[in-house]
């Protein structure tokens, strides 16, 4: 991340527009935030920073299935937008310091 930094490949809080198609054929608009990316070399770097209280007996495989839906939202807005892969995607938890990777 410290070389993603001094290239300057490192983005915050990048605001996207992404037309989503939906599973019935439908589209819709989805605008939202992307709290962190960078690039390296094999592709792209996601990470969602989330201020939730994780809480006692909670494990990283559950709080990653509750955001799974908008971190492949992300997935696709992001290289929707840049024509790059996400190749790992991140949940970095204030709450307890560590990341969980989706």
């Amino acid at each position: 991340a410290a070389e993603a930094t001094r290239q300057g490949k490192l983005r915050k809080e990048q605001e996207f527009i992404f037309n989503f198609e939906m599973a019935e054929g439908e589209e819709t608009i989805v605008q939202g935030i992307i709290d962190c990316f960078f690039e390296e070399e094999d592709g792209l770097v996601l990470i969602d920073y989330k201020n939730s209280y994780v809480g006692a007996g909670r494990r990283a495989e559950d709080i990653a299935e509750s955001y799974r839906s908008q971190i492949d939202l992300y997935r696709q807005a992001l290289e929707g937008a840049t024509g790059k892969s996400v190749k790992e995607a991140y949940l970095y938890l204030f709450d307890t310091g560590e990341f969980v990777r989706m």
